[in-house]
């Protein structure tokens, strides 16, 4: 029998395993989670809706036990990983459970391993294809856009003009908790900076969604760059 879905349109491979043969090229559907992340405005609709919002967030968590985050967390069997936590939170707290300073080696050689984790965990939620109408749509109800768009074109300028949290992006997908759209860019900067969730930039492991992404929050106003570079 055939691992891929035939009535749902959910490719049956991707579903139990987290990974498919036929990659991006799959004709049938690869769901992560069927869960939309609401704002303050929707979660007065009603406490249901929050407890199917967490269940959701469980679903993605056991369809794959080993996703890259968990992975990383992983290597330290001390460390008890709490996925209802921010991954960066978590983060910080390993790094202050073993008594790393900002200066040990160890701890610079898993940040990069973190950063890693966090790139493969948002292709393995949001996909790799940046023209894909699927992942922008998926991106879009995470972020709460409402009514979510029909063209990929308006998807793509809808989630583009947001200012959220790349890391929350993800973290909404394995705890349930909302994505916060932030008025400006410098609201979003403060509260990154006031987190620490932090997202790598230039990572080897994006995808193609995942860097159209990155372009947009590292250069918002499509201006030159060449007065702007990071130091």
């Amino acid at each position: 029998m055939s691992d891929l879905g035939e009535s749902d349109n959910t490719c049956r491979q991707f579903a139990k395993t987290g990974t498919c043969r036929f990659g991006n090229e799959c004709r049938y559907q690869h769901d992560y989670v069927e869960m939309s992340v609401s704002s303050s405005a929707a979660k007065d609709k009603g406490k249901g809706k929050k407890a199917a919002k967490k269940t959701g967030a469980r679903d993605f968590e056991s369809f794959s036990e080993t996703t890259p985050l968990r992975a990383f967390f992983a290597k330290y069997p001390s460390f008890a990983y709490d996925t209802s936590n921010s991954s960066s939170k978590e983060y910080y707290r390993l790094c202050e459970e073993l008594h790393w300073d900002r200066e040990d080696v160890d701890r610079f050689l898993a940040y990069e391993e973190f950063k890693n984790a966090l790139v493969k965990q948002f292709n393995m939620i949001y996909g790799t294809d940046e023209s894909s109408l699927h992942a922008w749509r998926n991106i879009c109800e995470a972020i709460n856009i409402s009514p979510v768009p029909e063209g990929l074109n308006a998807c793509r300028q809808a989630v583009r003009d947001s200012h959220v949290n790349l890391v929350d992006l993800i973290d909404s997908k394995v705890n349930g908790g909302a994505v916060e759209r932030f008025s400006s860019e410098i609201a979003l900067g403060e509260y990154t900076k006031r987190t620490g969730k932090y997202f790598p930039y230039g990572n080897a492991h994006a995808g193609g969604l995942l860097r159209s992404l990155l372009r947009r929050a590292d250069n918002p106003s499509g201006r030159s760059k060449q007065k702007h570079r990071r130091k």
